[in-house]
């Protein structure tokens, strides 16, 4: 399931990387693959997460498992299947 996953993940952002670079980057030639394949490296090494919020406060106080500290954490394909990381979130900051 990891490698479907993967791979349809991989050609989304690789096609809407084309889409991007051929509509709002008005490129007049498509992108190479090369060039393609280092954008989705890119977008994939490329994470935030909000750490705090105004209204909630700290976003990983007192035992919460959100806020920044959910890039430590796996992604999730469901709630019993992780394909990444997998490590408890923990106080980073």
């Amino acid at each position: 399931m990891r490698n479907a996953f993967q791979s349809s993940l991989n050609f989304d952002l690789a096609h809407q990387a084309l889409d991007a670079t051929l509509t709002h980057a008005q490129a007049n030639t498509n992108p190479t693959d090369e060039q393609l394949r280092q954008i989705v490296n890119f977008e994939l090494s490329t994470y935030t997460g909000q750490q705090f919020d105004y209204a909630a406060g700290d976003l990983a106080a007192l035992g919460a498992q959100g806020g920044a500290c959910l890039s430590l954490q796996g992604a999730v394909l469901s709630r019993h299947k992780r394909f990444a990381g997998g490590q408890s979130c923990r106080r980073a900051i």
